[in-house]
């Protein structure tokens, strides 16, 4: 089932935050903040949506792009520490990324073929 941009958008927004919210309670680092950021620079975008949704849409898109590259590096942390917890939050991360990245695809696809 393919979601709207817009609600692909705030799944990912809030997947970002909530999982880096406890990546960063587990941790003693504080880079699990970084996708808290992010993911509060997405839900920024998913709140402006209506006022411009080709400029947001594309830098949306843009973030989670940056999310999804920027997490192989703790991904690849975590399988060598063969933390399953880790590996799980990670995934996670990556996996709605990766879905609200399709959704935007199927999105621009289909606007492209109506016009």
């Amino acid at each position: 089932m393919i979601l709207s941009p817009q609600k692909a958008t705030l799944l990912n927004s809030t997947t970002l935050i909530v999982v880096g919210l406890m990546s960063y309670f587990f941790s003693t680092s504080s880079t699990p903040l970084i996708t808290v950021i992010l993911g509060t620079l997405i839900l920024i975008c998913y709140v402006l949506y209506d006022d411009s949704p080709k400029l947001f849409a594309h830098i949306t898109i843009l973030l989670m792009f940056l999310v999804f590259f920027g997490l192989f590096n703790p991904m690849m942390r975590a399988i060598g520490y063969s933390d399953p917890y880790a590996i799980a939050r990670v995934f996670i991360m990556q996996l709605t990324t990766v879905y609200s990245i399709a959704c935007f695809i199927v999105s621009f696809i289909n606007a492209r073929k109506k016009s």
